[in-house]
């Protein structure tokens, strides 16, 4: 299999797999039999490969190629090891490091925040009359930067009557966050963070003059901690 890294790395739960990169086996030391099907393939959309070695004794080496925006290979690469006739199969998980294909996610979120975790305004009640803020949107809807230029994400300070209404949106990173278990349970995902930034404008709300729009560039991280209420997140990590 080809992962790519959630952030701790190390293979395991919550690794996002990589398809459409090449890996290359070859012999360097050994017989001369030919590879049955060819020494060169594709990863698969669920990360997987497979190359046949010929039915006997060699040495061999593995290598990653053409991975999304030259990112690092984690571990050896090349990984090598020595294949006889009677055991020839040899298992390999390669693993990337990379913001490119750690961007692969799906956010839909809405809702407003009551509880004390952000130790801002953000998490205090608007006097008894609803919260300070609210927010909602999403990210990459269909798991594609392309519709609505990588989504649209609104934030209302009612206590400072600004309206954010953001646009052309990049995923920087998706995973989960160090420290707590991977993946969510309601909804399913694999993942519980997603970090994005985009550009749009800031403008009154209230009453305000809503001609009056400061473009302004953000970013935003969004972690789902399954917490009760009307906070609402649909996440998913993409092939």
């Amino acid at each position: 299999m080809v992962y790519c890294d959630n952030g701790d790395g190390v293979v395991g739960a919550g690794e996002t797999p990589l398809g459409g990169v090449t890996v290359v086996v070859t012999r360097v030391d050994g017989c001369v039999a030919p590879f049955p099907n060819g020494n060169t393939t594709v990863t698969a959309p669920d990360g997987s490969y497979w190359i046949s070695l010929p039915d006997c004794d060699a040495q061999y080496c593995a290598t990653l190629e053409n991975v999304p925006g030259g990112a690092a290979v984690l571990g050896v690469n090349p990984f090598c090891w020595s294949s006889t006739w009677a055991a020839y199969s040899e298992v390999h998980d390669f693993l990337v490091s990379s913001d490119a294909c750690a961007s692969k996610c799906w956010m839909t979120a809405g809702g407003v925040k009551f509880e004390p975790l952000a130790s801002e305004y953000l998490a205090e009640a608007n006097d008894g009359r609803g919260p300070n803020d609210s927010f909602g949107g999403n990210v990459y809807p269909s798991c594609s930067a392309f519709p609505g230029d990588g989504g649209h994400w609104n934030h209302v300070a009612h206590r400072l009557k600004l309206h954010l209404n953001g646009q052309k949106q990049r995923v920087i990173k998706c995973g989960n966050v160090p420290g707590t278990a991977p993946g969510t349970d309601s909804p399913v995902c694999n993942v519980n963070f997603i970090h994005w930034e985009g550009w749009g404008t800031i403008s009154p709300i209230n009453g305000g003059t809503t001609s009056r729009k400061v473009p302004v560039y953000y970013e935003t991280k969004v972690e789902d901690r399954a917490e009760p209420g009307n906070l609402e997140i649909h996440c998913t990590s993409c092939d």
